[in-house]
């Protein structure tokens, strides 16, 4: 009789701890995640006389709260919920990167798969997501090419 009720306790602790993994706890990685981070090679882009390695420190359109970029983990999915779009500007030859932009992205996002590579990281894409406390960051494999001039993003937990 003690080792059913022992198995029972057991069984619930492991039950009601899966599912607050499955909640978005705190090491879940389910949850909505907002852009708080864009390093690029250091830059002068608002004129100040300081360059940053940060977009944030040099675009405005990063501190309209209408344009964040967030987007929801759910399970195997991947949730684009809109925000901002940050585009290098390129000189004539296209050859050298002169400044950035950045404008909206359509919010219509629409449902992607993601692939779970371990505890704390996935793959969406081509993109490898690891998972730090409570931010995500994404190194940009492809960084030194000539159209992906970003280094690394950082998404912060809402």
């Amino acid at each position: 009789m003690l080792r059913r009720l022992t198995l029972l306790a057991l069984s619930a602790s492991i039950l009601i701890s899966c599912s607050k993994d499955g909640e978005g706890g705190e090491d879940s990685l389910d949850g909505t995640y907002s852009l708080t981070s864009v390093i690029v090679n250091a830059i002068d882009v608002n004129g100040d006389g300081t360059a940053s390695e940060d977009l944030f420190d040099e675009l405005d359109c990063f501190a309209n709260a209408s344009m964040t970029s967030t987007f929801e983990i759910k399970g195997e999915s991947y949730i684009r919920k809109g925000g901002t779009i940050w585009s290098p500007i390129f000189d004539s030859s296209q050859q050298q990167l002169i400044s950035w932009d950045c404008g909206p992205l359509p919010t219509a996002g629409g449902t992607s798969p993601i692939t779970i590579l371990s505890d704390n990281s996935f793959r969406i894409f081509n993109e490898v997501y690891v998972k730090n406390g409570n931010k995500l960051t994404v190194e940009n494999t492809n960084y030194g090419n000539h159209n992906v001039p970003w280094k690394r993003a950082v998404f912060t937990k809402q």
